[in-house]
């Protein structure tokens, strides 16, 4: 072979080899381009979970709740057959149901001190040295519309009134129930059918501390 032949055959051998090593760079070049894919679509899967955390947030009513309508709950208030509602402060408070004019009617209690009206229930007890230690005794107590009437361990509710003579508006269930220096270190609750059953609680005034259930 002469010296001509044999450059000719060497140049043709490196262009072949040159031509393998540029096609092994391209490829690896491809898995690059989807490195970056992966990369992105983990970005998107993160401000997926992102958006779906401020939902979340975003869709209750407080803590927990949502309240489309608030309802108040006192003596006189209206209600749905079978409703009940209550209200509490530090060591007091009112517990109300549903009597037979669709009105509330309301008892009061307190585990001291003095509750926000004088209770009037089977276990109202004549007043002794022990604070209501005595013997059972006769109370009556109304809203207007229906008066509960216990005497000897035992009440009866009779409805023969049309309303109170000077109502006294009730106390609204919703988070500025948790503004008052008493009532915001309690809560409140309405159960009066399917679509209006939740429970607010406050942790002192200005502070509501959770919402569960929901009204409409």
């Amino acid at each position: 072979m002469t010296r001509l032949a044999l450059l000719t055959v060497l140049s043709l051998g490196l262009a072949q080899i040159t031509a393998c090593g540029g096609d092994s760079n391209d490829s690896a070049g491809g898995a690059g381009s989807a490195g970056v894919a992966g990369s992105a679509a983990a970005g998107s899967a993160g401000g997926a979970g992102g958006t779906a955390g401020a939902a979340g947030v975003g869709g209750s009513g407080g803590v927990g709740g949502t309240l489309s309508a608030t309802r108040k709950c006192g003596d006189g208030e209206p209600c749905s057959v079978g409703a009940s509602c209550a209200y509490s402060g530090i060591e007091s408070g009112v517990r109300c149901e549903c009597d037979a004019s669709r009105h509330f009617l309301c008892d009061a209690w307190s585990s001291a001190g003095a509750p926000p009206f004088e209770a009037c229930n089977e276990n109202t007890r004549e007043p002794g040295a022990g604070g209501g230690s005595g013997e059972p005794f006769s109370c009556s107590h109304t809203n207007g519309y229906c008066t509960r009437t216990c005497s000897e361990g035992s009440c009866t509710v009779t409805c023969e009134g049309s309303g109170p003579a000077e109502p006294e508006p009730g106390m609204e269930c919703a988070a500025s129930y948790c503004d008052q220096d008493y009532w915001g270190w309690g809560g409140c609750e309405m159960a009066d059918g399917d679509s209006c059953n939740y429970q607010l609680d406050c942790g002192g005034p200005g502070v509501v501390t959770s919402i569960e259930g929901s009204c409409e």
